[in-house]
């Protein structure tokens, strides 16, 4: 309650039944000035369950707080009545509204109530409600809530949808997604995309917890080694090169991989420099750099996965499972070789023959050999 102000004044686009834009200026108590942007009418209930009409109330967003002008009031024919702890707002005779003092203030009681809190008969507008439902999509809530439930009262003026809804912005970003890469390689063991996929949940039988992955960007095609601790990561990388060098008569020019450990090791970086291989590095904390190899991972274990569920294996024939995986990966026509295989495209003279291929089965019979001793 302020006995300077000669309008009422709030800082909430929210709180009027009617609005009216207009620009202007006002003074503070401070002799500071601040921008008005519009007027209207604001209703509320005062906890005495009286509805209160203020007129010719002045939005101004840089104020903090609501102020009622006791000269407003005065002037619609309201009095309003103070005492050392508090005040009462009587018209035509009747107790409307009180309030009470706090830190040489008097602030009106509005408990259980507010100016953003309308009469039940006025409409609210349509981003109040926004908010109210948790930030609801705009379009959805003036669709489908007045139909869908009840005490949602939407009026034709107050459908304004505002450009930038600062809650939203906030609390729904996310991070853009990475674009495609638009380097394509032409030959082989140009780049070569490595991972190493973290530690299973189960030792495999053969003892094995990683799986250091080798893709070939050019040709797609893969290779999986199996470790029992990453410092052994090395050693597959110079198994690796020696296979991949001997097989093709081609030299890696570059090794694409994040920043983990083994890859930022001494040794790794001496095999690397003695042969000239160039070492590309993702940025810290963006797995998606490494994306060619980090899908090839998901697609060999899901498939690995698959395979053991399907043959009611336990999870530690994981390596017979992952390395099936890989060898069938290879011999998988892709859409982005234009439905060749990544063995055909490795080696053009190879068309892969999968006649062999069984799916996988735990059930089997045994047999021993015969002997001298044998009846």
């Amino acid at each position: 309650m302020d006995s300077d102000a000669t309008h009422h004044i709030t800082p909430c686009r929210s709180d009027f039944k009617d609005y009216s834009p207009i620009t202007g200026t006002i003074c503070l108590g401070d002799k500071s000035t601040v921008n008005q942007i519009g007027t209207g009418t604001v209703i509320f209930k005062s906890p005495q369950g009286y509805e209160i009409t203020l007129s010719n109330v002045l939005h101004v967003p840089a104020v903090k707080t609501h102020f009622m002008s006791t000269c407003a009031l005065a002037q619609k024919g309201a009095s309003v009545t103070f005492d050392n702890r508090a005040f009462k707002i009587i018209h035509k005779g009747c107790y409307i509204a009180k309030g009470y003092l706090e830190d040489n203030l008097y602030w009106l009681d509005s408990t259980g109530n507010s100016l953003n809190t309308h009469a039940g008969n006025v409409t609210t507008s349509l981003h109040t409600w926004h908010q109210c439902m948790g930030h609801m999509s705009h379009a959805a809530l003036k669709a489908h809530g007045p139909f869908a439930i009840k005490g949602m009262n939407l009026g034709s003026s107050t459908m304004d949808i505002p450009t930038i809804c600062y809650g939203c912005e906030l609390g729904k970003s996310t991070h853009k997604p990475f674009p495609d890469s638009v380097k394509k390689t032409s030959r082989i063991l140009e780049i070569v995309h490595s991972d190493l996929a973290s530690p299973m949940q189960t030792k495999s039988i053969q003892g094995s917890s990683y799986i250091a992955t080798f893709v070939n960007d050019h040709s797609c095609h893969t290779v999986v080694y199996f470790l029992k601790s990453k410092d052994q990561f090395s050693a597959a990388l110079q198994k690796f090169l020696s296979w991949a060098e001997t097989q093709t008569s081609e030299k890696l020019h570059t090794l694409h991989s994040d920043r983990g450990g083994e890859y930022m090791a001494a040794n790794v970086k001496d095999i690397l420099s003695q042969r000239g291989i160039e070492h590309q590095l993702t940025m810290p904390g963006t797995p998606q750099q490494n994306g060619k190899v980090e899908r090839f991972n998901r697609t060999i274990m899901d498939k690995a996965m698959a395979m053991l569920h399907t043959a009611g294996l336990l999870n530690g024939f994981w390596e017979f499972a992952v390395s099936t995986a890989a060898h069938i990966y290879n011999c998988t026509p892709s859409c982005t070789l234009k439905w060749h295989t990544p063995v055909g495209t490795w080696n053009p003279s190879k068309v892969p023959d999968i006649s062999y291929f069984m799916s996988l089965d735990a059930r089997g019979t045994c047999t021993y050999p015969q002997t001298s001793d044998t009846n």
